[in-house]
């Protein structure tokens, strides 16, 4: 995950170090590396490919998103950030 300093520079942390710090309603944006992400930002003129809200259910961390063609979702944060091809940026 990229946690932004500014606008210009972030510096890269783990998802482990700054869980206990994002809050409901955080924004996750996601820069996919594949084909799909790659048109999805060349089409939106967008650094991103998609984008998640974060959300705290009990002790869960939860993202809420819509991607094609699954539409939308609740997924467990680690999850959608373990396995994403890409770069994860949180913005508090």
């Amino acid at each position: 995950m990229s946690l932004p300093d500014d606008r210009k520079r972030a510096r890269r942390v783990a998802y482990d170090d700054v869980r206990s710090e994002i809050r409901t309603g955080d924004m996750i944006f996601f820069r996919g590396r594949g084909p799909f992400s790659r048109l999805l930002r060349w089409a939106s003129a967008s650094a991103y490919s998609h984008m998640a809200i974060a959300a705290w259910w009990g002790d869960r961390l939860v993202l809420f998103q819509s991607r094609l063609p699954i539409g939308g979702e609740v997924l467990p944060a680690r999850r959608v950030v373990d396995r994403y091809d890409g770069q994860v940026d949180w913005w508090s």
